[in-house]
């Protein structure tokens, strides 16, 4: 029995707490519940104080920023700067509650030029925390403090600028200070909210420390070679040797930064920083053009590594769609995709020549070459497997059954197949001088390697790697020139999907009629294909038309517009055009004259993206003269 009480009297209890919420009436919510609740939406951690009261520096005109934290910002936080300050008056009207100076109207809401807004910031702080303003204008004798427990500001000392001291954050509200995680954890938070900032704010000198230790000291980034140093600084010198300067210009779009090679690739995406009108954003549009910019270029399951600046109209952007302003709504996201893919292209596609792996400081190793492979050429391989030493038995491949193979695929343009397996046709003679990047050939190794000179000293190229690179961009060109070839269907084949994939599936029906793919709806639910790209070879229909649709469900999700082109399709174009030059490129166990080697090393330099293969592993290596007279402890 009593068991049997103590179990229903919880039951009972819940069921009373239902009715008390169903019957309560409506009413209105306290001042202080309020601010409470407003607090959560903006500050869920140190690091939101941070990064809310940084931005109101920045918004301030400072051009030096202090923020000085202890025990991982739960203690204390300190942001000092040099900005304009706050008049005496002001004060007390900035710990309210939707008061700002930065926007007065919806036209300036849409037209914002500031990182803050929302005039919430210093009253959401203020409810969860023990707040003190202290601020001096340029025209003022001295400062003045204030805090909401005083009357009015009273006078202080200090530098004219602004200086802002939160205490005890949420020692207020032990709920929400249990989800706190430890010092480590929100000190980690902290860094790096002010990292990505300093980023994107050069014409400002920074200095960071936790628990009176100094972290970071950066003065203002105002010549190519300081912003360097910050970028080595802030991210890493490897991604300053191993990236890419892009600045390009289309209409009212500006996109500048650094994009890393592609062969500087990562594990993790922790090396990638995008911001939009300086302000630090995730956007999924623009997240997928940046990966679309490097596809065929990257290794499977590894990210790129960047900082990335866009410039866009004030009014092609809201801003006003995430409490704490991290995420952006683009008013054409079909345009800044494929600005901002194309442009990524162009200047990866552009600096193919330069994308070698380079085995810098492997020379100076002590022990065998191999034992530190994977150790000392993280900088330059971006954690790439590295180059075999040897293989087991290789392969003997057949240069004129490869060629065969390679006409059977149905491709266009066949004088590429033509040309692709049979160097020998190419008259390469070895260069006389320096006026050849990748230098001449000296011999094959293991008949996987090509051995070449060039004033640097030794180039290794993986010789399939590279030919399969040659004949993918030569068989991309083909079919972007000409109309793609369509192989009519015997027998049209339908095709069942849901409602919701055929709707979306119909919205790309014309630009995959471009692309070669024809079909109709023949039911609500079901689409009749009649003719499919020749160049796609053989596949599975009905897994073709899901990704379709699916993709086009997808690109629902990133703000695209239907109707433009037929991503899907295009890619998978392009998977069944890597897949066939693949097959055709020359396999390992070949033998290759130095006419034909001459003749590889002449195409890659004129290869777009030469640096990589399909699949993005490298395709050729410099190891410089200097390295090697190290190893043979030359000139010591």
């Amino acid at each position: 029995m009593t068991t049997a009480s103590s179990d229903s009297q919880p039951a009972a209890q819940q069921v009373s707490r239902q009715k008390t919420s169903q019957h309560r009436p409506i009413q209105r919510l306290s001042p202080t519940l309020i601010s409470q609740i407003a607090a959560g939406e903006v500050i869920d951690r140190p690091a939101s104080v941070v990064r809310e009261l940084i931005e109101n520096s920045l918004d301030a005109g400072a051009n030096r920023i202090e923020i000085h934290a202890r025990q991982g910002g739960i203690s204390e936080i300190q942001i000092i700067d040099n900005g304009s300050g706050m008049e005496r008056e002001q004060l007390p009207l900035a710990l309210e509650h939707h008061a700002t100076s930065k926007v007065a109207s919806f036209d300036e809401l849409m037209h914002c030029a500031t990182l803050g807004f929302r005039g919430e910031a210093l009253a959401s702080i203020n409810s969860v925390a023990r707040l003190t303003l202290f601020s001096r204008c340029a025209n003022d004798s001295h400062g003045w403090e204030f805090a909401s427990h005083l009357p009015q500001p009273r006078a202080a000392s200090m530098p004219y600028g602004a200086k802002v001291l939160v205490r005890d954050l949420f020692a207020s509200i032990p709920a929400r200070r249990k989800f706190l995680r430890n010092e480590a954890t929100e000190w980690r938070h902290i860094h790096q909210v002010v990292r990505k900032l300093a980023l994107a704010h050069d014409a400002c000198a920074w200095k960071l420390s936790h628990n009176g230790r100094v972290l970071l000291d950066l003065p203002v980034a105002d010549t190519a070679e300081a912003m360097h140093a910050r970028l080595a600084e802030l991210i890493s010198p490897a991604f300053v040797d191993n990236a890419l300067l892009i600045d390009t210009v289309s209409g009212d779009m500006h996109l500048s930064g650094w994009i890393g090679l592609p062969t500087f690739s990562r594990a993790r995406a922790d090396m990638q920083y995008l911001f939009v009108n300086q302000r630090p954003v995730r956007n999924a549009t623009l997240a997928h053009a940046i990966s679309h910019g490097y596809r065929d270029t990257l290794y499977h399951q590894r990210y790129p590594a960047y900082v990335l600046m866009l410039e866009l109209e004030r009014d092609a952007v809201d801003h006003n769609v995430h409490p704490a302003k991290q995420e952006i709504r683009l008013r054409s996201g079909r345009m800044a995709h494929d600005f901002i893919s194309g442009a990524i292209a162009n200047v990866l596609g552009g600096h193919g020549k330069s994308q070698s792996v380079h085995l810098a400081e492997l020379a100076g190793q002590d022990g065998p070459l191999n034992s530190h492979a994977n150790r000392s050429t993280a900088r330059s391989f971006g954690d790439f497997p590295s180059w075999p030493a040897t293989r087991n038995q290789p392969r003997r491949a057949n240069p004129a059954q490869a060629l065969e193979d390679f006409r059977n695929l149905s491709l266009p343009h066949q004088e590429v197949a033509e040309s692709a397996a049979n160097y020998s046709q190419v008259q390469a003679q070895p260069p006389e001088g320096d006026d050849y990047p990748l230098g001449h050939a000296l011999a094959q190794m293991h008949q996987i390697y090509i051995l070449a000179q060039n004033a640097k000293g030794l180039v290794l190229v993986d010789m399939h790697a590279a030919h399969e690179r040659i004949l993918y961009e030569r068989l991309k060109t083909a079919l972007s020139k000409g109309k793609p070839r369509t192989q009519q269907l015997l027998f049209p084949e339908g095709v069942r999907l849901s409602l919701q994939q055929t709707e979306s599936l119909m919205e790309i029906e014309q630009a995959c009629a471009r692309m070669g793919l024809i079909f109709h709806r023949v039911a609500p639910q079901q689409v009749r294909v009649e003719a499919v790209p020749a160049q796609a070879g053989r596949f599975n229909l009905q897994q073709l038309i899901e990704s379709l649709a699916d993709s086009r469900l997808g690109a629902d999700q990133h703000d695209l517009e239907p109707g433009k082109e037929a991503d899907q399709l295009t890619e998978l174009l392009y998977e069944r055009l890597a897949d066939c030059a693949c097959k055709a490129a020359v396999k390992a166990g070949s033998n290759l004259s130095l006419a034909e080697m001459n003749a590889l090393l002449r195409d890659m330099e004129a290869t777009e993206r030469s640096g990589q293969c399909n699949h993005g592993r490298p395709t050729w290596v410099q190891l410089p003269l200097q390295q090697i007279d190290r190893l043979f402890k030359r000139g010591r």
